[in-house]
């Protein structure tokens, strides 16, 4: 069973393992900000999150393999993230966001995201799943996806069948 798990809901333990993920070099080289977070500054920023934001962890068999996270208003995903260990199996990081992706598109029609310009292994990830530039600034690709063209393309990707076979939750508080 793999949980998404709103960080409000997670222990103590849980939080460490999700900021040690957070803060490793791995993460922090692709992340727009990439200082090293301490467990306080992270709790009591997870404790001052306002309801328009939504951040999990992967739990994949018991054990935290990234996170997931999302801010949005009204029916728009202002912006949508995901980080991942650097030992994560290629195969748990893309059904992870495919189950993301699908997730979201329950609740909202337009996903927006930036990706770093230097970030070209996320820029294609991105594509993978039919995100599109739409725009873009001298840091940032602005990028986004419809819930038409997913409905459209979701069915075509490699890792259709392979998703729907995996037994999931999300447990996002407020949503």
């Amino acid at each position: 069973m793999w949980i998404f798990k709103d960080y409000r809901l997670m222990n103590i333990d849980e939080h460490k393992k999700i900021l040690e993920i957070r803060n490793s070099e791995f993460v922090r080289n692709s992340s727009s900000d990439n200082k090293l977070i301490t467990i306080e500054e992270h709790l009591k920023w997870v404790q001052n999150m306002d309801k328009s934001r939504c951040y999990m962890a992967l739990f994949v068999k018991g054990n935290i393999e990234g996170g997931v996270n999302f801010t949005f208003y009204d029916k728009t995903v202002k912006n949508w993230g995901i980080f991942f260990s650097k030992t994560t199996m290629p195969l748990v990081s893309v059904a992870a966001v495919y189950l993301f992706i699908d997730y979201m598109f329950e609740r909202f029609d337009v996903l927006n995201s930036e990706v770093l310009k230097e970030n070209k292994r996320a820029l294609e990830f991105n594509r993978y799943f039919g995100v599109e530039v739409v725009d873009e600034d001298e840091k940032f690709y602005k990028m986004k996806l419809t819930k038409e063209k997913w409905k459209n393309i979701k069915k075509n990707l490699d890792i259709y069948k392979r998703a729907q076979k995996i037994k999931y939750q999300f447990l996002c508080e407020g949503i």
